[in-house]
């Protein structure tokens, strides 16, 4: 209800303290410059919403290859709300151990679910988004937060999905250190017929290709010898491209019977 007599105007986040952090985080509070990250102690010297133009955003994840389910039981717990759905029981795989990044559907739900367990929680402490974005699935878990989708239908959605449904064999995803307009003229060209597509258009020198596993491996190899800088990624999911089309039935469905709502607050989309 009211701020601690010796708060100041600042945010300071420390991952496993102990003394040493302890005393790094006094030296560069008392200093009152920022402190980024070193010796994982973040400081700044300002507060998050300090004018009265500030706004807040939420912007919510994607499918990362570095992934691990976080351990989120305890903030559930500890505000009182429903901890997201554990798929990783239904794989067998153990409690501390993360999702493999190529079973797709498994990893959306748990993403999705985090993201709507920390919206709620940092709501339920009085701190709510002026707007909301996501990356990729992450913008589902925006119109979610945002109240396009209610609550209510958003959890059946996920306690009937099936994540196998998701599973799209053979593909593989390449970062491309080049534009997007420069990757599709070569597809065009030497590799037409590869069966390999632009699936994002990241940056003026970034984009990303999809396609079979052999063929992205021979096309990386390709730019490599151009001297353009790229990279195979850990994903599976052919997510952004055509060869996901055929998976898609069961979220079409849900998509279709979902009633939509005007949202609370604006929903930034990546495709504008």
């Amino acid at each position: 209800a009211r701020a601690h007599p010796g708060a100041g105007p600042a945010r300071l986040g420390i991952v496993a303290p102990n003394t040493k952090r302890l005393a790094l985080a006094r030296r560069a509070a008392e200093k009152g410059r920022a402190w980024q990250g070193r010796s994982d102690v973040w400081l700044r010297p300002t507060p998050l919403l300090g004018g009265p133009a500030d706004r807040l955003a939420f912007v919510f994840p994607g499918l990362e290859g570095e992934f691990t389910p976080p351990r989120t039981d305890d903030i559930a717990a500890h505000f009182g709300l429903p901890a997201p759905q554990d798929t990783r029981a239904e794989t067998g795989v153990g409690a501390r151990a993360g999702s493999r990044v190529e079973d797709i559907g498994r990893h959306g739900l748990d993403v999705v679910g985090v993201g709507r367990l920390l919206d709620r929680a940092l709501r339920a402490m009085g701190v709510v988004p002026d707007a909301v974005a996501g990356h990729s699935v992450g913008e589902w878990t925006a119109m979610a937060a945002a109240g396009i989708y209610s609550p209510g239908q958003v959890d059946g959605f996920m306690a009937e999905f099936d994540p196998g449904a998701l599973a799209v064999p053979g593909l593989a995803f390449a970062a491309i250190g080049t534009s997007a307009a420069q990757v599709e003229a070569v597809l065009a060209d030497a590799w037409a017929g590869s069966g390999i597509v632009l699936s994002h258009d990241n940056a003026p020198r970034q984009s990303m290709v999809c396609g079979p596993d052999s063929a992205v491996e021979d096309l990386v190899r390709s730019f490599r010898a151009q001297g353009v800088i790229c990279q195979v990624l850990p994903f599976r999911s052919g997510f952004h491209t055509p060869m996901l089309e055929p998976y898609l039935a069961p979220i079409q469905e849900a998509a279709d019977r979902f009633r939509l709502h005007p949202p609370a607050v604006p929903v930034w989309s990546g495709t504008t």
